[in-house]
């Protein structure tokens, strides 16, 4: 508890930054969010650069809580360079794989994207093309991309399948992604100190995109 104190305490002057493609001289302006110095070069997604395109992180553990072994998915859906929706839950099966966890993710993943999908389209802010969902797991982009189920995942419920008809549909788009650059996976286990805030770096939006060509950012 004090450790989760003393957290709050160092960064009460972080917030979610949401980067504009037009400045609004109608709102206060403050000095640009800077990311956490180090050497390692973080991969960015394409769709970082495109304020009105959702895309989504999703990760998981494998058997992390040790007493029910059951596993914890996480999920961030990004827009405008930050998190607008984030959630991280106990599956409800216990997973005999690593890929069968992952799966579980991508599918709870895949539900939470077309709502978000649905809410942009009520808001005049339609998607499009299919929205990219990061993953780094091979099992489940084998999957995907061949519309079938592994050896591993032969005995998962029906439901969780439905992933493949919203690929199919393109709905979403499930991509690779490296796990040092997946910012979901600080949402399902303890993290080291330097992922963890390379990973909250990109969750709160303090890596300025592309489309920014003003001094300073609306926030």
């Amino acid at each position: 508890i004090k450790q989760i104190y003393r957290y709050l305490q160092a960064t009460k002057n972080l917030g979610l930054t949401y980067w504009r493609n037009n400045p609004n001289k109608n709102l206060p302006t403050a000095p640009d969010p800077q990311p956490s110095p180090e050497e390692y070069h973080v991969n960015i997604p394409d769709e970082h650069n495109a304020p009105n395109r959702a895309y989504a992180y999703v990760n998981s553990d494998w058997a992390g809580d040790h007493i029910t072994r059951r596993s914890v998915s996480g999920i961030a859906i990004m827009m405008a360079g930050a998190t607008i929706v984030y959630k991280t839950i106990l599956q409800r099966t216990v997973a005999l794989s690593s890929t069968e966890a992952e799966f579980y993710a991508l599918s709870e993943a895949g539900k939470l994207t077309l709502y978000v999908r649905s809410i942009l389209q009520e808001l005049g802010i339609p998607q499009t093309e299919a929205t990219p969902i990061y993953e780094d797991n091979q099992g489940c982009l084998h999957m995907t991309e061949n519309s079938k189920p592994t050896k591993r995942t032969r005995h998962v419920d029906l439901k969780h399948f439905a992933v493949l008809d919203w690929v199919e549909q393109d709905l979403i788009n499930v991509k690779k992604i490296h796990t040092a650059d997946n910012c979901s996976d600080t949402l399902t286990k303890n993290l080291g100190c330097i992922l963890f805030h390379r990973h909250v770096d990109t969750l709160l939006g303090q890596r300025k995109p592309l489309y920014i060509n003003i001094k300073t950012a609306s926030i």
